[in-house]
């Protein structure tokens, strides 16, 4: 009887792959930070939105609750911009 072979995964030949100067993680000062919080929660919301216009009222409540975070970040972020 013969034995079943093991499947092999695939050995990739490319070299390591380096980060580019461009990809290395940058450090985001704290109003840049809250920017793109705000555009991945805003960008994060697009789902329940189209829910929300086709009559779910929990998709709804979960656009606005967004959107009010969104809201108050805005402002604490003028007034932080305004002490610079």
């Amino acid at each position: 009887m013969a034995r079943a072979q093991k499947k092999k995964r695939p050995v990739s030949n490319s070299p390591k792959e380096e980060k580019s100067p461009k990809e290395e993680k940058v450090q985001l000062s704290p109003l840049q930070t809250d920017l793109a919080n705000m555009i991945q929660a805003l960008q994060d919301c697009k789902d329940d939105l189209g829910k929300a216009e086709d009559g779910n009222k929990s998709a709804g409540t979960r656009v606005r609750k967004i959107l009010l975070i969104t809201k108050n970040t805005a402002h604490q972020m003028r007034k932080d911009i305004t002490q610079l």
